[in-house]
């Protein structure tokens, strides 16, 4: 990620500041950054659209990589610097749909919020999700509470009680191999498209001793970056303390309409259905991004930083959420040839892949925008 896509009034910047001697990406990083002030922000900031309802700022990310990649790290800045200070005691823990649901609901109890928010920590999704009997039903617990629904219904040992507006932000890790045996329906449409995927391969950098690397200088910057980072989300958190409709103003409307009426060429022939909910993602990113630079508009620079951050995340997307069954190798492998012409990818791919399996993924590629013919040969678009 290039981090001159972040407005320079943005405390964005200042949050980054802290991490520049860690080895976690500047994408992990910045999406729990994001993540973490949608939850502050509860449900006092939306976005309408009209009769399809509202989009409310709540992010839940899934940071997905190999072990040593910087999931952890990124996650636990997020809860040092952002949860557990404002939002102390709202953390959701529990093995099973109703310990969960039962958690929230003492939230609510003990502070009567409405709506009720916290946020569950999935350093390893593979611990949350796992696999056994009595985990059943947790996956579908949170795409049916990440809807952002009016009230949620549930009992424990006969005891009924309900939520309102529950309001949840899930920050979560996973490596790619367990990511791609979640259940079936998690992909599509269901669980996975309701939260932000941001997949890295390697770590930014490999620091041994961050604090030792430290000059007077750099600790000097990294203290003033804390305090004014702090700074920055308490006067969020005042200037959001009510209900506030978000607008987008005359520069930034049309921009985001281009790309709403193109966004579908912008994924993948097989990760259609994270591109029909890629729209809240990229309002999401666009409020909090204005909220960030203590706007309470949606201006040019919180919507282009909301397009080219997914522009970024969707380069690597298909990796996290195509399986490893043919179709999705194909389509990494004619991505790695080109540019070349039609039939020497033919001929380089038949060893790997029947040549059904190549011209249907081709078409599907060529018909999506993603690839296109430039004089003889075809290339990445």
């Amino acid at each position: 990620m290039k981090l001159d896509i972040i407005p320079q009034d943005s405390i964005v910047r200042h949050y980054l500041k802290l991490a520049q001697f860690m080895e976690a990406p500047y994408s992990y990083v910045t999406a729990i950054c994001l993540s973490g002030i949608s939850c502050l922000l509860r449900r006092n900031v939306y976005f309408s659209i009209d009769e399809g309802g509202l989009v409310t700022p709540n992010l839940s990310v899934l940071l997905i990589g190999k072990s040593g990649v910087g999931k952890d790290l990124s996650i636990n800045m997020g809860v040092n610097r952002i949860l557990r200070p404002f939002m102390p005691g709202h953390v959701i823990k529990g093995v099973t749909s109703e310990a969960l649901a039962q958690n929230m609901f003492n939230i609510h109890r003990r502070t009567g919020e409405n709506p009720t928010c916290g946020y569950v920590l999935a350093k390893e999704m593979r611990a949350l999700f796992g696999g056994k009997d009595y985990q059943a039903g947790i996956i579908e617990w949170l795409t049916d509470i990440l809807s952002d629904g009016e009230e949620y219904e549930g009992a424990t040992k006969h005891n009924p009680f309900s939520i309102p507006r529950p309001t949840l932000v899930l920050q979560g890790g996973s490596t790619p191999d367990w990511f791609h045996k979640l259940p079936a329906g998690s992909l599509e449409g269901g669980f996975v498209p309701r939260c932000l995927i941001v997949m890295e391969e390697n770590a930014r950098q490999q620091v041994a001793r961050p604090r030792h690397q430290m000059d007077f200088e750099d600790r000097k910057a990294k203290q003033e970056a804390a305090e004014r980072f702090h700074d920055g989300v308490y006067q969020i958190t005042q200037m959001f303390s009510r209900p506030y409709e978000m607008v987008m103003d005359d520069e930034a409307g049309p921009i985001y309409d281009n790309w709403y009426e193109t966004r579908y060429t912008k994924f993948g022939p097989l990760i259609q259905d994270y591109a029909h909910r890629s729209r809240a993602h990229v309002l999401r990113l666009a409020m909090i991004m204005a909220v960030t630079r203590g706007k309470k508009i949606i201006e040019l620079p919180d919507i282009t930083f909301a397009m080219d951050f997914m522009t970024d995340i969707c380069v690597r997307l298909e990796g996290a959420i195509l399986p490893p069954n043919e179709e999705g190798k194909c389509v990494t492998a004619i991505k790695k040839l080109l540019p070349c012409t039609y039939s020497k990818a033919v001929v380089a791919l038949r060893p790997k892949f029947p040549s059904k399996v190549v011209s249907t993924t081709w078409e599907a590629l060529r018909g999506t925008g993603e690839i296109k013919l430039v004089g003889d040969k075809w290339v990445n678009a």
